[in-house]
């Protein structure tokens, strides 16, 4: 979680806060264990948290997967129970072990592979692999590739603790290891996307916020201001210059900060036993006077149990905190249905007419559930709150290790298991016509593709179908 003179590094107060919002309360620590221990049973291992390797280089691969009519094949490792795929034109980017692989699009013949460590995210038709330090590492590194080649264009390395990759820039924070040095002992660094070229820098600031925009590997469009830390201060950062614009003191810390153009917005998802709307706690403060912007509550909405979500996207939609664009987010009702909420403001945009929780979507479309982790689902126009359509219970389980969702402009997923069978189900994002349901779990989604894995060996390799819709 952010903020406290106590804090260690940015990279890791936000892995302690995913923990916290994936596995809820101790109880629930056991579960977990157990459930990524099946997993890693199946074939799908947990992340390794050591050190990245060093990139080897690129390595052509003439060899053609196993191609049937409308699907193509491969045999991958799996280091991540969900690695993201990217798309550029026709090459789809994914993971296989500790390699990137580049395939075409059509046939999965693989035009590039090579090591290189970090998250995937794709911006200006680029791929952009981020791996923040590990504590008590100095092994961060931010490294831009072409696609077509796998070629690197640029890369740095170093004691890097905090990335946002941003439609117009890369924003890195790099800080000195020792706790009594960060936040003064920390440098925020504002980068060209296309050749690393440094735009400007800011020292005594860490970054410390989250992005509204779409789910990984896609990227937010820039934005004026930035969340940053200093000294115990709440502040913001210009993107146009890097001044920084402090507001006011810390008070304590928060599950997450967002800017809201010159509006500071930090939340708090732990609502004391006896509320019984689920409420978010926010707090927003106009940097530029240091004074309350708002004070409007958020609510997170319920589970089928009645206990609060305490979120406002899916855990497992990596690094995706929320559901929104620009500065706006969704969130739930205290009665339970949908809404989008104006950040500048704190005041409704719409609210959904029928009672549903935000579980995904785009700057175009939500995707509800009428419980946090159970029941039908729906699609809502992002702009209105309009019903597009409504599809039964998909009957697997939001609470599921194996839950996820993936939403794109012409595409709905989810995949979950039913006892101990996985499936993955797609709808048109449109009309919600089932397009089809298959054995395994989702591994990604486009415009006119699914990627689905299955068959898990203890050889740690899954099989990887790519399926044409």
């Amino acid at each position: 979680m952010h903020g406290g003179p106590a804090r260690t590094s940015v990279s890791a107060a936000r892995r302690v806060r995913r923990v916290v919002e994936v596995c809820g309360r101790t109880r629930r620590w056991l579960a977990y264990l157990v459930a990524a221990f099946c997993i890693a049973a199946a074939g799908c291992t947990v992340p390794s948290l050591s050190p990245p390797e060093r990139s080897p280089g690129v390595v052509r691969l003439p060899s053609l997967p196993n191609v049937r009519s409308g699907v193509w094949s491969a045999r991958i490792v799996s280091k991540g129970y969900f690695d993201r795929f990217g798309q550029v034109g026709q090459v789809l980017v994914y993971r296989d072990g500790s390699d990137l692989v580049a395939a075409d699009r059509s046939t999965g013949v693989a035009r590039w592979r090579r090591a290189v460590p970090g998250l995937l995210r794709i911006v200006s038709g680029l791929l952009v692999l981020v791996a923040e330090a590990q504590l008590g590492s100095d092994a961060g590194s931010v490294e831009v590739i072409d696609p077509a080649t796998g070629a690197t264009r640029w890369r740095v390395t170093g004691h890097i603790q905090q990335v946002h990759v941003l439609q117009d820039a890369v924003y890195e924070t790099t800080c000195q290891l020792a706790p009594s040095n960060l936040g003064r002992g920390c440098t925020t660094t504002a980068r060209e996307v296309r050749d690393g070229r440094v735009r400007w820098s800011a020292r005594g600031v860490g970054l410390s916020g989250d992005l509204i925009g779409p789910a990984v590997p896609d990227v937010p469009p820039g934005q004026r201001y930035l969340p940053v830390y200093g000294d115990r201060t709440e502040a913001l950062i210009d993107t146009t210059n890097g001044r920084v614009l402090r507001a006011a003191a810390r008070t304590g810390t928060s599950w997450y900060e967002f800017a809201a153009g010159p509006v500071l917005v930090t939340t708090d998802h732990d609502p004391p036993d006896s509320d019984s709307a689920c409420t978010i706690t926010v707090s927003a403060i106009d940097v530029r006077t240091g004074a309350r912007a708002w004070a409007h509550p958020l609510y997170s909405g319920r589970r089928a149990d009645g206990t609060c979500a305490k979120r406002l996207a899916d855990h497992e939609n990596q690094d995706r905190v929320v559901i929104g664009a620009g500065t706006w987010i969704a969130a739930a009702t205290s009665t339970g249905r949908p809404q989008a909420v104006d950040l500048k403001t704190g005041r409704p945009l719409w609210t959904g007419s029928e009672p549903g929780i935000p579980i995904d979507g785009t700057d175009r479309a939500i995707l509800v559930r009428r419980q946090a982790d159970a029941g039908g689902i729906a699609m809502l126009d992002a702009r209105t709150g309009a019903l597009r359509w409504t599809a039964p219970d998909p009957g697997l389980s939001g609470r599921s290790v194996s839950w996820h969702t993936a939403v794109s402009q012409r595409l709905v997923a989810v995949t979950g298991a039913v006892g101990d069978r996985p499936r993955v189900v797609v709808y048109e994002a449109m009309t919600g016509r089932q397009l089809g349901v298959w054995p395994g779990w989702l591994h990604g989604v486009g415009e006119d593709w699914v990627a689905v894995t299955h068959d898990g060996r203890n050889d740690d390799t899954i099989t990887l179908d790519v399926i044409s819709i």
